[in-house]
């Protein structure tokens, strides 16, 4: 993979997830840190259905979906860890 094909999924992923935030402000989730756990969870979870991991790994087309859910929960606690950093960041 050259420099190019990775700051193009890095832009593209970043659109991904700032439409995602934008769907998800409007469900008015209490918590911060809820919302961002639910914004990581659904980034992973739909990017599998909505065939954007295709695009940058190997998955496989039949998923394994006890997998999928896991990897969903763990980036949504990445999103949440990072929410945190940046918070004591700033």
């Amino acid at each position: 993979m050259n420099i190019k094909d990775l700051i193009a999924q890095s832009i593209f992923v970043g659109i991904y997830c700032v439409f995602l935030f934008t769907i998800l402000s409007y469900a008015k989730i209490q918590t911060v840190s809820l919302f961002f756990f639910i914004l990581g969870f659904f980034k992973h979870f739909l990017g599998f259905f909505l065939g954007l991991h295709a695009v940058y790994c190997n998955c496989s087309i039949l998923p394994n979906y006890s997998i999928l859910f896991g990897e969903s929960i763990l980036e949504g606690f990445a999103f949440l860890i990072l929410y945190h950093i940046w918070n004591l960041l700033s």
